[in-house]
């Protein structure tokens, strides 16, 4: 299969980016998730991110306290929702 000729399509766990992984302080942040969807659009991918609407709505309770970035997400979300995604 030739590399240059295939499409490359990444798909992001989205609910894991923006809690952080294992070395997480606890607080969820969207702006990971925007980052790493950046990183692999610049490197040719196209992405898919996925968040968990448990992940979504705890964000959007806890916005400022225990989470940051809800309204990136939510914009991404509505993007996608745009786009027939």
């Amino acid at each position: 299969m030739n590399m240059s000729n295939s499409r490359r399509v990444v798909v992001l766990d989205g609910s894991n980016i923006v809690h952080g992984g294992a070395k997480s302080t606890g607080a969820l942040d969207g702006h990971r998730l925007i980052s790493a969807i950046r990183l692999y659009e610049e490197n040719g991918y196209s992405v898919i991110p996925v968040v968990k609407s448990t992940t979504y709505g705890w964000m959007k309770i806890n916005d400022g306290e225990k989470s940051q970035g809800f309204n990136v997400v939510q914009r991404l979300y509505k993007k996608q929702k745009k786009e027939g995604h």
